[in-house]
């Protein structure tokens, strides 16, 4: 069957994406957005479970338990990695049991140096170092290529700045959502290391 063409994606130039928002790196296509504009009410209630968190710092003290607070069906499609002096590689502490099987790879305790395919790990190491910089939580709006060059997969993520401080971000968490059936969006992964172990 073949995959829907992504609502993110776009087949030419749209003269409303400026372009400081949109990046693309290796056919990986992603922007950021407003929390507040996006249709995902599970997203938008994590980001109030870390406001919870947080109190009155700028963002919480990481500790797992932060994944029983969130929405249950988001807390397997989680990430914590640690950003010690915001340099990469970023080292997983946590990587989600559903996103293992659909990224068809188990990151925890490894560093993003494992991501694959390189492009993929780009878009990855530049939102963790958009959310250093920023301080706050992003929402980033992503584009999967696929076999298809005319199609892509939406990819859509809540990045969450962490500290164990109270001044520097020391990890980020990520929740994801996701547009296609979970078993098809890992097959768009896996042919995706595929394409690129091919080249």
């Amino acid at each position: 069957m073949p995959l829907p063409q992504s609502r993110f994606a776009k087949k030419t130039p749209d003269p409303d994406d400026r372009p400081d928002k949109q990046v693309v790196t290796d056919s990986f296509r992603w922007r950021q957005e407003e929390l507040s504009g996006i249709p995902y009410p599970r997203l938008r209630d994590t980001e109030k479970v870390w406001q919870r968190w947080r109190g009155d710092r700028f963002a919480p003290v990481f500790k797992s338990d932060f994944f029983l607070d969130v929405p249950p069906a988001l807390a397997s499609m989680g990430i914590a990695v640690d950003v010690g002096d915001g340099e990469p590689p970023f080292r997983f502490r946590y990587f989600g049991s559903a996103l293992a099987q659909m990224h068809t790879f188990e990151l925890t305790g490894q560093t993003t140096d494992a991501i694959e395919p390189v492009g993929f790990r780009t878009l990855c190491i530049s939102q963790y170092q958009a959310v250093l910089k920023a301080r706050h939580p992003i929402v980033f709006m992503n584009d999967i290529p696929t076999t298809n060059p005319r199609v892509t997969a939406g990819h859509v993520v809540l990045r969450l700045p962490f500290s164990d401080d109270g001044e520097n971000v020391t990890q980020v968490v990520s929740v994801e959502e996701i547009e296609l059936d979970p078993h098809e969006m890992r097959q768009v992964f896996s042919d995706l290391i595929v394409r690129v172990s091919n080249d």
